[in-house]
């Protein structure tokens, strides 16, 4: 019997556009795991000892990215690795460069998420992850992510999902999106 092969989901976008919530819905109504990059950075914080603050958040994250970008996709791909499920979404931020250690993980799959920035900065303060967030701040780390390498990868996006929209609504197309690229990894399994 042929082992069936990893469709990694993978979900892009700039904060608050919905990618947490895209990837739960996708773990709930699919049978999938569910990985946040984020949670890299949270955990690297927690094992310093740090208090999660913006600017420790801000800190760990420049961290990686100031050359130890891989380390991020690394940890990520261990826990993938072990995840004994054919679906996984894996929302986050990763160096365009580094996609391809999810690529030898199991066939992946780009979506853009997107949000307006209002709707998005509005979704951030309500998240009150940290204390005087503001909307300066916001659209800095916007500006930061897309010059990181997030601009490249919402280009090479194989669909896109705008998440302005209502809760119920966005489960809907979420679920029709993924309906979609399985039958469409379906037929191309029938054609190898």
């Amino acid at each position: 019997m042929k082992k069936q092969k990893k469709l990694i989901l993978y979900i892009i976008g700039l904060p608050g556009s919905g990618k947490s919530t895209i990837s739960k819905m996708i773990a709930g109504n699919f049978s999938a795991c569910s990985f946040e990059s984020g949670n890299v950075i949270r955990e690297e914080i927690k094992r310093r000892g740090l208090r999660y603050t913006k600017e420790n958040d801000k800190k760990i994250a420049e961290w990686f990215h100031a050359g130890r970008e891989r380390m991020i996709i690394e940890r990520m791909a261990k826990k993938i690795v072990l995840c004994k499920r054919r679906i996984l979404a894996v929302d986050g931020f990763f160096a365009p460069e580094e996609i391809s250690m999810l690529q030898k993980i199991g066939r992946t799959v780009l979506i853009a998420v997107s949000a307006p920035s209002a709707v998005r900065y509005r979704r951030e303060m309500l998240r009150r992850r940290f204390s005087g967030e503001s909307e300066k701040y916001m659209r800095e780390r916007d500006r930061r992510e897309l010059g990181e390498g997030l601009g490249k990868l919402l280009k090479k996006a194989d669909y896109r999902l705008s998440s302005n929209t209502t809760r119920k609504e966005l489960e809907k197309k979420t679920a029709a999106l993924v309906k979609k690229i399985l039958e469409k990894e379906k037929a191309s399994d029938l054609n190898i």
